[in-house]
């Protein structure tokens, strides 16, 4: 009995620590981001819920990859987000404006498990 009962706490850990979290995960990697840019092109990748974003500055081009689209309507960037779009999120927050002709929409940065 406590044997079993000691692989089942076990494995519970395990388990638990190795889910994605994505507070953790926006906080350390996209609030510190500057993302400004126009929308080039948009795809989906070619499972699960994710798809990227191909942005142009200047004469630099950048991606944002695992932009999540099983989302929310308020997280729903990827969807909304259309070529000649302008994009833009400051250091320290999780808002995205999208910019399209005299219309600025925002939405929280899309983030699911993988």
């Amino acid at each position: 009995m406590k044997l079993s009962f000691l692989f089942l706490f076990i494995t519970a850990g395990l388990l638990n620590g190795c889910t994605f979290n994505c507070e953790s995960y926006l906080k350390t990697n996209i609030e510190p981001l500057v993302i400004s840019g126009v929308v080039v092109s948009k795809k989906k990748a070619e499972t699960g819920c994710f798809g990227i974003i191909i942005l142009k500055n200047h004469n630099k081009t950048d991606t944002l990859k695992d932009i999540c689209y099983c989302v929310p309507e308020s997280q729903g960037l990827w969807k909304y987000v259309a070529p000649g779009d302008s994009i833009y999120k400051s250091s320290g927050s999780l808002v995205v404006e999208v910019f399209r002709e005299k219309v600025t929409t925002k939405f929280d940065y899309p983030c699911c498990s993988r």
